[in-house]
């Protein structure tokens, strides 16, 4: 499988963040690792991805919310 970048959106603090963000880059070394977060998850992420603060893009966001079909079995927060 060929994977592009990888990307991740999260908010607050989480004891794992800071472990998959690292097992992401051991596993992709070369490749890009975009972190979307707040001003808790973004010090944790700094050393393992390009980090962009959340409310930059709240306008896009409504857009996709707007259009966004929910799939998955967990709840659509937890996605």
């Amino acid at each position: 499988m060929t994977v592009g970048a990888i990307i991740f959106l999260h908010r607050g603090i989480a004891d794992y963040l800071t472990l998959v963000l690292r097992q992401a880059r051991l596993a992709n070394p070369g490749k890009p690792i975009i972190f979307l977060g707040d001003d808790d998850s973004i010090p944790l992420a700094r050393d393992y991805a390009q980090c962009f603060h959340l409310a930059d893009y709240a306008v896009g966001a409504m857009r996709f919310l707007n259009a966004y079909i929910h799939m998955s079995r967990n709840a659509p927060q937890f996605t």
